[in-house]
């Protein structure tokens, strides 16, 4: 190898690694989940704990019952975020 193609791979392999580092950065920056998705997750645990009271006070379902009722639909309905 010559002295020039030696300089030629440095030269590339340092862009690669400038790269990679620009990458990182730039992933670094965002957040892993977005805040909205909390506030939506929160709502969703209220607004079922909610109906399983209301169900709860005026049925005499079973537990299990209602798992598939109300918390069951929840957990679907969260995990489309």
């Amino acid at each position: 190898m010559t002295e020039n193609q030696k300089n030629q791979n440095l030269e590339k392999y340092l862009q690669d690694i400038e790269t990679i580092k620009d990458l990182l950065a730039e992933v670094d920056k965002r957040p892993l989940y977005e805040p909205w998705a909390f506030y939506a997750w929160g709502g969703l645990v209220a607004i079922g704990s909610l109906i399983h009271f209301l169900v709860e006070r005026r049925s005499d379902l079973p537990v299990g019952e209602i798992f598939l009722k109300v918390w069951l639909p929840v957990i679907l309905l969260g995990g489309n975020f």
